[in-house]
């Protein structure tokens, strides 16, 4: 049977190809009108979320004990993923965002539906880190549905900033939080990959809500009252979690390409909040090291672990992976070269065209490597 990974992972790679070729395709003049929704949309609604997607599809069913997705599940979520996909169309392009947006909140919505029925008939305790997956889910169907309401006229534009990040970068935060909070540990070495809650301490539990009610008030601080005070709240409340959980003060306990290029990923995620705080006048482009060497670099490593381990292909590939190697340094030459575009203005556009070139190798290179077994699993006695 078809697993969700199998057809969402793939999908979100031509979307992520997709929305960093815009900036070329701009740049050298193809386009005529300046793409930063069009990028926007194809990376959260198109790339993150399939990728999100495909992982929770696949992984709720067996952190809850409950059935694996159905044929129409999977279908219907693979149907609203392709919403993106309308905008090739000429006559559609006006109204990109509606599109995006409406991408996003059916996702969302879908994954709420998806989530809730494996709980209720749930026979183990899901991960206490989950709690980051439903604050994410929440925050970007508000975010999401603001976005549409003021897309069709009925809020006005003073909703586009917070509405914008709410979906754009704490739907995406949460998530990662919530899915590697405790799958990132067990890469690096620390810790098992699932961990219930009935075989928890209670100050675990805490800690992951105190966690995340921090995380949350951190955005409505900088939403209402200060901007850097609201961000170095975030920044806290992520490091803390960095440092007690992944232990990223130190080298990975597991050695190997995968590991090292997930810790780096981790250092992206803390580095681009704190520099996203501390250089406020920065602003979007610092934010950028988190999406870049944050978000992007640890989706496919994950991407790379899931692949592996669903395929009952043999995890020693991990270690030794010349194409984990060259997608990692990849990555960074890509957020690299996107974060400091703003320093040499006269070369901005181009900085984003090179930026996006460097992404898109990176992504074909781990595409290279890892697509094939996406599609070609191999039985455990084959390894």
């Amino acid at each position: 049977m078809i697993q969700p990974y199998q057809i969402f992972f793939p999908l979100g790679l031509v979307y992520s190809i997709w929305g960093a070729l815009v900036w070329p395709w701009f740049v050298l003049q193809y386009g005529s009108s300046y793409p930063v929704s069009l990028h926007s949309g194809l990376m959260i609604s198109g790339f993150l979320l399939n990728f999100a997607t495909g992982f929770l599809l696949t992984a709720i069913p067996r952190f809850t004990g409950t059935v694996a997705a159905r044929p129409s599940e999977i279908v219907t979520a693979f149907l609203i993923n392709l919403c993106p996909f309308m905008v090739v169309l000429p006559a559609l392009a006006a109204v990109a965002p509606v599109i995006f947006h409406l991408a996003a909140v059916l996702t969302l919505s879908f994954l709420v539906v998806f989530f809730a029925r494996r709980v209720l008939t749930s026979t183990m305790k899901v991960p206490d880190n989950f709690i980051f997956v439903g604050a994410g889910i929440g925050f970007g169907l508000f975010g999401g549905a603001m976005l549409l309401a003021y897309d069709v006229g009925l809020l006005p534009a003073a909703v586009l900033w917070p509405a914008s990040t709410l979906l754009n970068q704490a739907t995406m935060l949460f998530l990662i939080l919530g899915i590697g909070g405790r799958l990132v540990r067990a890469l690096l070495g620390w810790g098992p990959p699932v961990v219930q809650f009935g075989e928890q301490k209670g100050s675990a539990m805490a800690v992951s809500f105190i966690l995340c009610t921090l995380l949350i008030a951190g955005f409505f601080v900088e939403f209402f009252w200060s901007i850097p005070f609201g961000r170095v709240i975030k920044a806290i409340a992520v490091s803390w979690l960095a440092v007690t959980s992944w232990k990223i003060y130190r080298f990975p306990r597991i050695k190997g390409q995968l590991a090292r290029w997930l810790w780096v990923a981790t250092w992206g995620l803390v580095v681009g909040l704190w520099t996203h705080a501390l250089l406020p006048s920065f602003g979007m482009h610092a934010f950028h090291i988190v999406f870049v060497s944050g978000f992007g670099l640890m989706t496919l490593m994950i991407a790379s672990r899931v692949t592996l381990a669903h395929g009952g292909y043999d995890l020693i590939i991990e270690h030794k992976s010349k194409v984990i190697l060259a997608t990692g340094i990849l990555v960074i030459v890509a957020a690299f070269t996107r974060v400091t575009a703003p320093l040499v203005a006269a070369m901005y556009m181009r900085h984003l065209m090179y930026a996006g070139l460097v992404w898109v190798l990176a992504v074909l290179v781990w595409s290279v490597g890892f697509v094939p077994r996406i599609f070609l699993l191999k039985s455990r006695s084959e390894k």
